[in-house]
């Protein structure tokens, strides 16, 4: 278990942010150089060097989208993102210069993985790849919110027919009741 895993989650009703939240996780400076200003225009790019920063940076700042390097010191990508709690909606890439059998399923099977793309990344289809993603998750929230109306709505109109049904067998004891007292033979 990873210590001070995140609880800042981003639950069904909250909005993605005009410039949604990137957390991009490398070990290498230079590479995270590279990437924030590569997509600091198009998103609000956070960067860790270590599985340990980013989950404060989770815990801190509303992200949509985890990018993480799969080849890193003390945790890999896949033990990071297995050390986010299930129900964290965000979206999941691993980003890798090691095409690793084992490692991909791993993250396929573990960790939720949206995509695993290898390096060199080419900038315009990383752009595509996380707005696609961010797109996928806006999505995601807006049914989830649609179906919790639903179930809302639901639960409403089952209350309501249980009123109605109960006002139903009122009336109709009532009539019966009445029914019987003009049948009674006292008021012959």
């Amino acid at each position: 278990m990873v210590p001070n895993a995140p609880t800042n989650t981003t639950t069904s009703t909250e909005e993605i942010p005009e410039k949604p939240g990137i957390l991009y996780i490398d070990s290498e400076e230079d590479n995270l150089v590279v990437f924030k200003s590569s997509f600091r225009r198009y998103f609000k790019v956070f960067t860790a060097m270590s599985g340990e920063e980013g989950l404060r940076i989770l815990n801190s700042e509303s992200i949509s989208l985890v990018i993480t390097d799969q080849r890193m010191p003390k945790m890999t990508g896949v033990q990071f993102l297995k050390s986010l709690p299930e129900d964290r909606d965000l979206i999941r890439i691993i980003l890798t210069s090691h095409s690793d059998t084992a490692s991909i399923l791993d993250a396929i099977n573990s960790g939720k993985i949206y995509r695993y793309i290898l390096k060199p990344w080419e900038k315009e289809s990383l752009k595509n790849i996380m707005e696609t993603a961010v797109e996928e998750l806006k999505q995601r929230q807006a049914n989830r919110h649609l179906v919790e109306e639903l179930r809302t709505e639901k639960e409403r109109l089952e209350q309501k027919i249980a009123e109605l049904t109960q006002k139903v067998n009122l009336q109709k004891t009532q009539s019966a009741t009445l029914s019987r007292s003009d049948k009674d033979p006292q008021d012959m």
